[in-house]
């Protein structure tokens, strides 16, 4: 008994550096998972906060009318050129008959216009030549009243007959005047004539707007209309989402954005698609980002209150745009709007490091499978 307390310093001495060498292994596991890390951030940026865009257009009739007919349904598939809905067309179509009237009244009416212009005109004419004829009696007969052949009485009366129709000749040059003035520009170049035109052609684009069809390819998102239903002109009924642009948002942290360029290559992988890959490129990176503060006019910024010592990372978007797009066998299994991804971007040829990115992003997306 009184030589086994001595193996045990023997026994602790072998215990000790054994457990010095699995905590210097994983001292320096640790160290290199935060330098691939910080490495990593920096060369191959990868975010898992990311999101599929479309555009998202607000259907909005530029007139005020009942509905008629709904012709889809909400989140139905649509292509350019689809009636979406249509509205009650009665009160239009009088409004196309009511204008083509008036074209034609005002037709009319230049007609009968140009007709008193013509008048006029020849009752100018006349005026003249009888001014003309009387000038020419009134200067015989003043010539000869000069020799004393004739009496004064006679000049007199020529001398009166000639101011007489001088005043005619006033009066019909103002007839035609106003005549003129009321016809205008003869024609289809005649104002009134232009103004008839131009309601007829309103009155038709009303009607024509009562048919609400598809901007391009997508989807019908929200709804809120139904036959019977009061659309207002400039209210919104209708949510369209287009297929046409599609493309990525990524949001990372302000310190990863150092060596992001447009025109780097990028890797996608979709929740909704998970174990597959897309490639991409980077677009454009955001230059500015709102706080969700706005400050009055005249008044001091707020500074927010520090919560900890560290403070939360600011994220900025970069717009990426695919070079492949998912077409799944089914169109309901493809990228939402809004749907999440993860993006990793490749800022350069290392090969190390774009080899191990590549291998997480398709660790990533097969990981989608469980979550």
């Amino acid at each position: 008994m009184a030589q086994q307390p001595q193996g045990e310093p023997a026994e602790q001495a072998t215990v000790t550096p054994a457990r010095h060498r699995h905590t210097l292994a994983i001292l320096v596991a640790v160290v290199l998972l935060i330098a691939w890390y910080l490495a990593s951030e920096r060369i191959t940026p990868y975010s898992a906060n990311a999101r599929s865009k479309a555009y998202e257009i607000k259907v909005v009739p530029d007139i005020s009318g009942y509905v008629d007919t709904v012709q889809v349904k909400k989140h139905q598939q649509v292509a350019a050129g689809d009636t979406l809905f249509t509205m009650e067309k009665r009160r239009f179509e009088l409004a196309v008959t009511q204008a083509e009237a008036n074209l034609a009244l005002a037709g009319q009416q230049v007609g009968s216009d140009t007709a008193e212009v013509a008048s006029a005109t020849a009752g100018l004419t006349e005026a003249r030549s009888r001014l003309d004829e009387a000038k020419k009696q009134a200067a015989r007969i003043l010539t000869l009243e000069e020799k004393g052949i004739v009496a004064k009485a006679q000049g007199d009366e020529a001398r009166a007959q000639v101011e007489m129709l001088t005043a005619q000749l006033g009066v019909a040059e103002s007839k035609l005047e106003q005549a003129k003035q009321l016809l205008g520009t003869d024609g289809l170049s005649n104002p009134r004539v232009q103004l008839a035109q131009a309601r007829l052609e309103q009155a038709m684009l009303d009607l024509s707007r009562t048919e609400l069809k598809s901007p391009s390819e997508g989807y019908v998102g929200s709804l809120k209309l139904d036959r019977g239903s009061f659309a207002q002109a400039g209210q919104p009924v209708m949510t369209f989402l287009s297929t046409t642009d599609i493309w990525i948002e990524a949001y990372m942290t302000e310190n990863n954005l150092a060596h992001i360029e447009p025109g780097d290559s990028v890797e996608v992988a979709f929740d909704g698609l998970p174990g597959e890959i897309y490639k991409g490129e980077v677009k454009s990176i955001a230059v500015g980002v709102s706080t969700g503060k706005v400050t009055a006019p005249g008044e001091l910024a707020e500074a927010e209150k520090a919560k900890g010592w560290l403070r939360s990372p600011q994220r900025f978007a970069v717009v990426i745009a695919l070079k492949e797009y998912p077409q799944p066998d089914n169109p309901w299994h493809g990228p939402r709007h809004n749907g999440q991804a993860d993006v990793v971007i490749f800022t350069g040829d290392n090969l190390l490091w774009n080899g191990l990115a590549k291998l997480w992003i398709r660790l990533m997306s097969i990981l989608s499978y469980l979550y």
